[in-house]
């Protein structure tokens, strides 16, 4: 077991939602959750398989729609038909000029229309439709690795490491977990988080430098042992690695 995830630690539920405690009780002891827990999480899909978010005017989007699955994932639901519909709808919508981006309304309001806006929707979708087993267009793939190292947002980073992992490219996935690596002192608590999430969902383990070095920076900003409900699922899940 890592040094860094020998110490005890707790996490605050008073303060954590109801899909969050879900997602605790999930890793703790599989138990499958609620069926509120389970509304609230598909509430809102719309005919298409996609879901909306507040920026996209009742319209179905693929980040909505991936942030959905993501939580759909954390649960062990994804072979529930409404997860399989939301990755039919991110298999229909998985291109798309950055004009396009902004008509449809797929991309959240703090990302303006741009090529590497367009690599973060193909990266998100690529990864989530990876989760299902499902294909992911060679064109999306080749776009992915063409940008190499200049993939813009950390988002867009961590998001095709973990694709790569899953697709079984350790060379680039390693390649880019360097780069992610060297500037991780400048990553966000959230961001550090997100890196995390993606990682163990794509099947890299607890003992991988990044997520190592990630984890630490997580704990180092709040002295103490008492964590959010997300930190402390990585840190469950760390031990089951």
């Amino acid at each position: 077991m890592l040094e860094i995830m020998k110490q005890k630690l707790y996490w605050n539920d008073s303060e954590a939602t109801a899909i969050e405690k879900a997602q605790i009780a999930f890793v703790q002891q599989g138990r499958a959750p609620d069926a509120h827990v389970v509304k609230e999480l598909i509430q809102g899909q719309h005919a298409t398989g996609g879901f909306e978010g507040f920026w996209t005017s009742g319209q179905p989007a693929i980040d909505p729609t991936c942030d959905r699955l993501a939580n759909l994932q954390m649960l062990g639901l994804l072979h529930f038909p409404q997860a399989r519909a939301a990755a039919d709808f991110l298999q229909r919508n998985w291109t798309g000029t950055p004009e396009a981006c902004e008509l449809l309304g797929h991309l959240p309001p703090w990302l303006a229309p741009s090529e590497h806006s367009t690599l973060y929707l193909k990266a998100n979708s690529a990864f989530h439709l990876s989760l299902q087993q499902r294909e992911v267009h060679p064109e999306v793939l080749q776009d992915l690795q063409a940008a190499g190292l200049n993939l813009g947002f950390w988002q867009t980073f961590w998001l095709v490491a973990s694709l790569q992992h899953r697709l079984g490219n350790f060379v680039l996935f390693e390649q880019i977990s360097a780069h992610m690596e060297n500037q991780l002192s400048s990553f966000e608590e959230e961001d550090l988080i997100w890196l995390c999430e993606a990682y163990f969902a794509a099947g890299v383990p607890a003992e991988h430098g990044l997520v190592r070095a990630a984890f630490s920076l997580l704990l180092a900003k709040h002295p103490g042992q008492t964590r959010s409900s997300r930190v402390y699922r990585l840190f469950l899940l760390s031990h089951q690695a």
